[in-house]
């Protein structure tokens, strides 16, 4: 029996599976088990972890798969890894990092991006992306600000790349991941060169670039960023197909053939595992936004009874804004903040706010996507917001477009890809294993929904 162990390197936690090449799933495990993982903020705007940190947590999470299963543990013969994208790791020539890794949600480097984008306007123009609070520019700050930092440092990583050093692979990366890290050259297919240079970094400090797919040392065969992972997950591989999630951030992740002929302002354009092209629609506060909101105003709610007493709500016109975690890249990299208008203390309740902020993520997340394009059919994984029946009716609604909830897990698509990149199972078959959960369809609600997205859209921009 071939066997894989998946693990997906999370803002919040690592977690961990073991699945088998027909797609079964023995065990799994997450750590710290209960809680999450701190997110460092020493100044506005910044966001931090240790990957020292990182390391431990994944240790745990693979010791709690042993415990768990064994004999399959043992069995297992190949490894792949997910990760939080867009962090940048730095570590001198024995792994040990430099400073504290700064992660995806960190808005400090915006002015550095925007230098980079003068730089580099030809790319930019071309692709639509702009470099924001993606790796170049986080790099690029460092090397404005804390210069001996990058100096220290051997290599420049991402997450999944320290990660992967540490269970023994090659210092490496790969296409995918120079893609999130906005530096690789999808017409010429290699690192964009020039995009490096204007980083600052030296060219020693750039890691080999290794398939995403394939033996990468210490039995990793399989690497990618949680966004296309979570869409290998859910089986969404070909054009027209949309990845959904709503974790700590949301995001739409629309599959293309190959780079659109006309740049997107609103979405990023980074490579698939499988070689075409996602577009990545993304709204930095989600699933935090709804956490904020329970540990703040409903501390003694568990998500599915907040989750209901929104159900219970009616739709009213309180408004939500649900932009408090930095720099929007959907906005331009503008930060509006988070905040409730409309609030009328006679008729609006714990209920109607839980159900503004549902609706405000929503509405974030189809005012990114008006701009982007339509959708046709989004597959989104069965957790975190997705979780409440009227999120994933109101994204159905509103998009118009089937929304299909799955069964998915981001370290169980990294142990399937893992065993493709092994050799030992095909990846249309395995993926073909995804469980529907259900199936939403615009309904009554969605002309509506549509009317209350729209006056929202009028009077928040």
């Amino acid at each position: 029996m071939s066997v894989a162990i998946g693990i997906d390197l999370g803002t919040s936690s690592i977690k961990a599976a073991l699945v088998d090449a027909e797609g079964q799933i023995l065990a799994t495990a997450q750590a710290p088990e209960q809680g999450e993982h701190a997110i460092s903020a020493p100044h506005p705007g910044w966001a931090e972890q240790d990957p020292r940190e990182w390391w431990r947590l994944t240790q745990e999470a693979l010791g709690a798969l042993r415990l768990k299963a064994p004999d399959a543990f043992a069995a297992a013969t190949c490894t792949g890894i997910a990760y939080q994208m867009h962090g940048l790791t730095l570590v001198d020539s024995n792994l040990e990092p430099t400073r504290p890794a700064i992660l995806w949600c960190d808005s400090r480097a915006t002015e550095s991006g925007n230098r980079i984008a003068a730089e580099l306007a030809e790319f930019t123009a071309r692709t639509g992306s702009q470099p924001g609070n993606f790796t170049a520019s986080k790099i690029r700050w460092v090397a404005d600000h804390e210069p001996e930092a990058l100096a220290r440092a051997a290599s420049i990583l991402l997450p999944g790349d320290f990660i992967a050093a540490k269970l023994g692979a090659r210092i490496s990366n790969t296409p995918s991941g120079l893609s999130e890290m906005m530096l690789w050259d999808f017409d010429r297919g290699s690192p964009y060169d020039d995009g490096q240079k204007a980083t600052g970094a030296n060219a020693s400090q750039w890691p080999e670039v290794l398939p995403t797919f394939g033996d990468q040392g210490g039995g990793i065969t399989y690497r990618a960023g949680d966004q296309p992972n979570n869409a290998l997950a859910m089986g969404v591989l070909q054009p027209g197909e949309v990845a959904a999630t709503a974790g700590t951030s949301g995001v739409l992740f629309s599959v293309l053939p190959n780079l659109p002929s006309e740049p997107n302002q609103a979405a990023n354009a980074f490579l698939h595992v499988n070689g075409t092209v996602g577009m990545l629609l993304c709204l930095n506060g989600a699933g935090s936004a709804y956490s904020w909101f329970r540990r703040t105003l409903a501390p003694g709610l568990t998500f599915p009874e907040l989750n209901a007493l929104a159900e219970s709500a009616r739709a009213l016109d309180l408004r939500m804004l649900p932009f408090g975690n930095g720099a929007e890249r959907m906005l331009g990299q503008a930060n509006p903040g988070a905040s409730f208008a409309g609030l009328d203390f006679a008729r609006h309740g714990l209920a109607e706010l839980a159900r503004a902020t549902l609706d405000g993520v929503a509405f974030a997340l189809a005012h990114g996507q008006l701009l982007s394009g339509s959708v046709k059919r989004v597959r989104a994984a069965r957790a975190n917001l997705f979780l409440s029946d009227l999120f994933a009716q109101t994204m159905a609604n509103l998009l118009g477009a089937t929304v299909e909830r799955v069964e998915a897990d981001g370290a169980v698509g990294a142990a399937m890809g893992a065993l493709y990149g092994a050799g030992y199972a095909d990846l249309n078959v395995i993926t073909r294993t995804t469980r529907m959960d259900r199936v939403f369809e615009p309904d009554a609600a969605a002309e509506s929904d549509r009317e209350r997205f729209d006056q929202w859209r009028s009077e928040s921009f």
